[in-house]
């Protein structure tokens, strides 16, 4: 059913329907030791989580849609929020114009959107 989902997405995309493309890098260092670096790439609806490294272990994933800007103060339910433990990739289709928040904690917590958790980078910008 994802492979049927990815393909029509693909199919749409090439009509110029654009379904919210983009590349995250979420990195954080405590002084010269890195306590999570994460990478995420959506494409045509479907999403490659991949975490490369966690101080705890995991990296903890809550999905958004975009126009939640600022994570969990935005009131809206999250997409999706789930586990991966470090060194583990995850591929999810049905994604699309969404806001990714990682953090290292011991939940998928929408709190991880909340503060100066990482560097979140999206299409070549980057913000805390």
């Amino acid at each position: 059913m994802n492979t049927l989902l990815a393909l029509c997405a693909f199919l749409l995309s090439l009509a110029g329907i654009d379904f919210g493309s983009g590349d995250y890098v979420h990195q954080l260092h405590r002084g010269d030791t890195e306590v999570l670096h994460s990478r995420a790439r959506v494409e045509a609806g479907v999403g490659h989580f991949e975490c490369v490294h966690s101080s705890s272990g995991r990296c903890h994933y809550t999905v958004y849609p975009r126009a939640c800007t600022t994570g969990a103060s935005c009131g809206l339910r999250p997409l999706r929020s789930f586990a991966l433990d470090a060194g583990d990739s995850r591929q999810l289709a049905g994604l699309a114009h969404v806001q990714l928040c990682v953090g290292t904690g011991t939940s998928s917590s929408p709190d991880a959107c909340r503060g100066p958790v990482a560097i979140r980078t999206h299409d070549g910008l980057a913000s805390r």
